[in-house]
């Protein structure tokens, strides 16, 4: 899916656009530097560690295969992905993971998508978040969402509130460690 830039406010010096497995990279350098910068206001070191150590650029590309899109803001001058954005149906439950990682798409009757949207600190405050969201958004409109439901971070919260976003409450993730994180799970109806 084409964005077309006519329909986002423009940001001076950055391009957003989708992202393809050859940006699995710049996809992951943002994931972690945003969970490192805002992630540590508001989770412990070791929450943070977990959350951040298992992402790899194959992640990203079995994501993508699987039909996972993401949108991505690239500085202009230097490369750097300010953030990135990724929406998908959700998980219908019978779908198994051994079929996921052998290569099944997500796939739900129900048009309810996950999206997250991640930010780097040095694009924090210059409505990158909010063009890249709105970017998922739109891709999960045209596939069919009628719905988009996130398991927010304590820091994310507000983001998503904003556009709209409703707390269905607070409940705790376990991490690959076994740890457990607060998060939200929000929802909000097109």
């Amino acid at each position: 899916m084409i964005i077309p830039q006519a329909i986002l406010e423009p940001i001076d010096g950055v391009t957003i656009r989708q992202a393809s497995e050859a940006d699995a990279h710049h996809i992951l350098k943002a994931h972690r530097a945003s969970i490192r910068g805002e992630g540590s206001k508001y989770y412990d070191a070791d929450i943070v560690k977990d959350w951040h150590s298992g992402l790899t650029e194959d992640g990203y590309i079995r994501a993508m295969r699987r039909g996972e899109i993401y949108f991505i803001a690239i500085r202009d001058d230097d490369g750097l992905c300010l953030g990135f954005s990724g929406s998908v149906p959700e998980k219908g439950d019978a779908q198994t993971e051994e079929a996921l990682n052998s290569g099944a798409q997500y796939e739900n009757d129900e048009g309810i998508f996950h999206v997250a949207t991640y930010v780097h600190p040095e694009g924090i405050g210059k409505g990158i978040g909010a063009a890249l969201l709105k970017c998922s958004e739109l891709s999960a409109r045209e596939r069919g969402a009628t719905k988009f439901a996130i398991d927010s971070s304590v820091n994310a919260k507000p983001f998503y509130e904003k556009f709209g976003f409703r707390n269905l409450g607070s409940h705790n993730h376990e991490m690959s460690s076994g740890k457990m994180m607060k998060s939200y799970r929000m929802e909000k109806d097109f």
